[in-house]
């Protein structure tokens, strides 16, 4: 028997219909013996729905009381979703963040989880109770309700586990799995069965939508098998022969071992495992003649103070003695571009050094991530990016290469024509699969 915690998302239970096949399908997992914790957002759209509430009286609502607001969302799923289930003949039993012993502190509006005490979770389990708890939220030392931000309940579904020790982490959500680059781009992308957390992370990091970034790192520092399925499969689905499962290690090469001599080379000379894109992207560039680099980070540091994450940052050194530098560029999410030039602005009206200097700024550009950690043991990733980006005239303006990533930022327009081009690149259309 065993212990599984499941996360539905919003469009998983975004109407009553949809409650009640979630109800269905976590039934069918308790009558296959196992024991469920079970982890709800609000119901799609409910979130954004409160939040215009509270911007039809002011611009600017309280950062604490906002985040009361939104988090009733999920008390009503968490409420629903216990009913259907006790309705159906099923002990269930939904838990706030406070009564599941969530406690997390920060910001409000990003608050990151800091200890689960799980006495009461434990004691509904052994008097075989379904646990419903809510996403998105915890309490802070002072009792606030507090939200967790982005992927808040992805990663309260992953601390939820790793605090009870479960088996795995199923998120359930609108797709069936983790596929080698995004469907709706390349018709002929196909679903991998495995992915490592350090591929997951990255290419969560690069525009994945399928987990938050914030979970799948939660589950690899604390070893929580995840496992992404869809809410819309059948409900009398085998669960643990199907999605993607994310893990410390995949399998791939040891079942190929078993396989024929061709079958086997083929697949260890895989380099990538998926393929990203990300339009939310806007590059700066800096011309700086004669500017000594410890300005430079002064000036960085504006943007990185108030929490802007830099990407892909490329200065030129002139080789003085003074080590200035001749430009930078870097790539910031789009969201953040109004506030980054109301910052970069002031600074350079503040700093004489600037005077005149040029900026420019581009929000039409687009970044593709190449992942696998197949490129420890494969030089040229990097080449074979730009090379095959060359052939299909996609100028590229910025690039950068880790242990396991490659990406490049293009012309936003090139977006697909690049995706797919680096997808037959690698071998990653269906086509080309080894059938396993």
């Amino acid at each position: 028997m065993a212990l599984f915690v499941q996360k539905y998302g919003g469009t998983s239970v975004g109407s009553i219909e949809r409650i009640q096949q979630v109800a269905d399908r976590i039934i069918h997992t308790i009558q296959q013996g196992h024991r469920v914790v079970v982890v709800v957002s609000a119901m799609a759209g409910e979130t954004n729905r409160l939040t215009e509430l509270a911007l039809q009286i002011t611009d600017t609502p309280s950062a604490r009381e906002h985040d009361v607001l939104v988090t009733a969302g999920e008390q009503v799923s968490i409420a629903l979703l216990s009913i259907a289930l006790i309705s159906r003949g099923y002990s269930a039993v939904s838990m706030l963040a406070d009564q599941a012993g969530i406690k997390a502190a920060g910001h409000f509006g990003n608050a990151r989880i800091e200890s689960i005490n799980t006495q009461v979770i434990e004691e509904h389990l052994q008097h075989n109770r379904i646990v419903i708890v809510a996403g998105f939220q915890g309490r802070d030392i002072e009792q606030n309700l507090i939200s967790l931000g982005r992927g808040g309940t992805d990663t309260t579904a992953v601390a939820v586990a790793a605090a009870i020790e479960a088996d795995e982490c199923q998120i359930f959500t609108d797709v069936d799995g983790v596929y080698t680059t995004d469907p709706r781009l390349v018709k002929c992308a196909q679903k991998l069965s495995e992915v490592t957390f350090e591929e997951m992370f990255e290419l969560a990091s690069c525009g994945a939508k399928v987990l938050h970034r914030r979970s799948v790192e939660l589950a690899g520092k604390y070893h929580v098998p995840l496992r992404v399925l869809s809410s819309f499969s059948p409900t009398n689905s085998d669960i643990q022969q199907s999605g993607t499962l994310i893990t410390s290690s995949v399998t791939r090469h040891t079942e190929l071992d078993q396989r024929v001599s061709k079958q086997k080379v083929a697949m260890e000379n895989k380099k990538i495992t998926g393929i990203t894109a990300s339009e939310n992207e806007a590059m700066i560039v800096f011309d700086l003649p004669a500017v000594p680099q410890t300005e430079v980070f002064d000036l960085l540091s504006v943007l990185t103070e108030q929490d802007i994450e830099l990407d892909m940052l490329s200065h030129e050194a002139s080789f003085t003695h003074e080590s200035t530098v001749a430009a930078i560029r870097f790539v910031i999410k789009t969201k953040d571009l109004p506030t980054a030039l109301s910052l970069l602005q002031q600074y350079t009206e503040k700093n004489k050094l600037f005077s005149g200097q040029v900026m420019q700024v581009s929000d039409s550009v687009a970044k593709i991530s190449v992942v696998g950690v197949g490129m420890r043991s494969h030089a040229g990733v990097i080449t074979a990016v730009l090379k095959r980006l060359a052939r299909q005239q996609i100028p590229v303006l910025l690039a950068s290469a880790t242990e396991i990533k490659v990406s490049v930022i293009i012309d936003k327009r090139y977006m697909e024509l690049a995706v797919n081009a680096l997808h037959e690149e690698f071998a990653l259309n269906a086509e080309q699969s080894i059938k396993l």
